[in-house]
């Protein structure tokens, strides 16, 4: 898929003289693919859509993450080397693998460790390619600007953004989690928890439309961070020119 948005801000950095490598082509193009995707999207749609599934086998089959899996996920993610990515892909696939309140205790490295031994055991007649083709299906669908990751607006502080960000541990799940926790009335957090991510962005906005509050806007969002983006790439770019110039 081709971001007119992306393109129109490439044709003019190509025009002064400022020539993207394809990474750069590839990475503009998906967070601009974001922006239109917001820009034309119905903030109720994923209320009404079902979990994304893929089977693999008549035993096994992969459920889109909820809420919970992600912020499983993500505490158990503390327990495994940087790099490991044979024991997250096992991790993953358990996970998504059976309903988010049969997981075992993330603070339980032992638990964890048994049960998803267990499961890649059972799982001896599976090719890696398939499981990680199905994990990425459900968690991702048919995204192709999944993995590629925007640039942040500059923060108001003058702090670089940079600094410091390996020892930060962010959980977007739990963000929302915490911001249903703060918005949502009749609705438990056990029902959060197994709701996916953008089922309950989805169940916050009709909160927010329903009591006249207002929330950032998607579209704003994607906006700050097309152009966060741009505006890296093209200092880089500036710099480099200027740099072979001298």
């Amino acid at each position: 898929m081709v971001s007119d948005t992306a393109m129109e801000a490439i044709d003019e950095l190509e025009a002064q003289g400022l020539h993207l490598p394809p990474r750069d082509v590839v990475r503009l193009n998906a967070v601009g693919l974001r922006l239109e995707a917001a820009r034309g999207k119905n903030a109720l749609d994923c209320t009404y859509l079902l979990p994304r599934v893929a089977a693999i086998s008549p035993t096994l089959s992969f459920r889109q993450p909820t809420i919970g899996h992600e912020i499983w996920i993500d505490e158990v993610q503390r327990l495994i080397e940087p790099g490991d990515y044979q024991t997250l892909l096992a991790v993953h696939a358990f996970a998504l693998s059976r309903p988010q309140s049969e997981l075992p205790d993330p603070d339980s490295p032992e638990s964890v460790d048994t049960a998803v031994r267990g499961f890649a055991a059972s799982c001896s007649d599976i090719t890696r390619d398939q499981i990680f083709a199905a994990i990425r299906y459900v968690e991702h669908g048919a995204d192709p600007t999944a993995g590629e990751h925007p640039a942040s607006p500059p923060r108001d502080d003058g702090e670089d953004e940079d600094e410091g960000k390996y020892d930060i541990e962010e959980c977007v799940a739990l963000g929302v989690l915490n911001e249903g926790r703060a918005v949502l009335w009749g609705i438990t957090e056990a029902d959060m928890k197994n709701m996916t991510t953008a089922q309950l962005h989805a169940v916050i906005d009709r909160a927010y439309a329903f009591h006249k509050m207002q929330r950032g806007n998607e579209v704003d969002f994607w906006s700050g961070r097309f152009y966060a983006t741009l505006d890296e790439i093209a200092s880089r770019l500036m710099k480099e020119k200027h740099g072979s110039a001298a």
